[in-house]
């Protein structure tokens, strides 16, 4: 929105301010504008949510699991001594596995470590029965209408004297006022987290080595040698055609050949003796988590205030 600069006035009036009255907390000091802590809360928010790996990944164990506490709202509603916080935010989780095992020799197991980041959300609200300090406000703006008599001579048919007396309205008045009230806030003082998470899907067995599927594309050519010898005026010479000797060489290509290895899956060495004993293994792989959180959020309550110093 563009403001267009306004035209000063060659004088500048000198105006008288009026004193109002200080509303601030009990003091005998300086009048100060700080913070003031209304509540100190403490609530805890139970959360679960199903978290799914990439495609094509084999989990075979959770390494490592950090986490971060974002909150993206923090609002307090409140009349009196009262009032309602609406919380919201976010859980950012950063899953550090182990994925696609492959097992080749007797007790050793190879895998990729990766990480899989993912936000966990939570909303909830929570009643406040009392302030610790009263919060100042809301002031509630106020608006006020007001008109002013006029009186208009009637037509034809009413005594002269008689007048019509009605407000006026080809005017508009009003009086209104607008408080620009301070909006609490929250202060996040500490987030304390306690977990399970659980495969869902998990596949107990043994771990095979995955054999390689290929793909490979041949090309055929084939050349020849032809021998085309000189013409001679006046006699005709049959053409010679020989294989191995120099001369004009055409090069004829054949129609490319497909040939696609199909894919066998193997079994290690290691893998066959334990299936010939009848042995089961104790690993697995899974693709899927559940993960149920309990959410310990610690909340300052603020609002700037008029305070009195000692």
């Amino acid at each position: 929105m563009e403001i267009e600069p306004r035209i000063r006035s060659a004088t500048i009036n000198e105006l008288i301010p009026e004193k109002v009255q200080i509303h601030a907390i009990d003091g005998s000091g300086k009048i100060v504008k700080i913070p003031v802590l209304l509540q100190s809360i403490k609530i805890q928010i139970p959360t679960h949510a199903n978290i799914e790996f990439p495609k094509e990944e084999h989990v075979l164990e959770i390494k490592d699991i950090k986490k971060r506490v974002f909150l993206s709202q923090c609002k307090l509603l409140h009349l009196g001594n009262e009032g309602t916080l609406f919380i919201s935010g976010f859980v950012r989780k950063n899953i550090q596995y182990a994925s696609n095992p492959i097992s080749c020799k007797r007790n050793e197991i190879q895998t990729n470590i990766k990480s899989l980041t993912v936000n966990v959300p939570f909303e909830c609200y929570t009643k406040i029965d009392c302030f610790l300090t009263d919060p100042v406000g809301p002031f509630f703006n106020t608006r006020e209408e007001f008109n002013f008599m006029i009186s208009t001579p009637l037509p034809s048919g009413y005594p002269e004297k008689d007048e019509l007396l009605s407000d006026d309205l080809s005017q508009f008045a009003q009086q209104s006022t607008q408080y620009f009230n301070e909006i609490p806030y929250c202060e996040l003082v500490k987030a304390e987290i306690i977990e399970i998470d659980q495969s869902l899907n998990r596949k107990p067995g043994k771990i095979i080595k995955p054999s390689h599927e290929k793909e490979i594309l041949l090309e055929c050519t084939c050349v020849a040698k032809e021998e085309v010898s000189p013409k001679k005026r006046g006699k005709r010479r049959k053409k010679k055609r020989s294989l191995f000797d120099d001369g004009v060489t055409v090069r004829v290509e054949l129609p490319k050949e497909k040939v696609e290895v199909v894919k066998v899956e193997k079994e290690c060495l290691h893998c066959k003796q334990k299936k010939q004993k009848n042995d089961t293994s104790f690993e697995g792989i899974f693709t899927e988590m559940s993960e149920k959180m309990v959410l310990d959020l610690s909340i300052n309550l603020l609002q700037k205030q008029l305070v009195k110093l000692p």
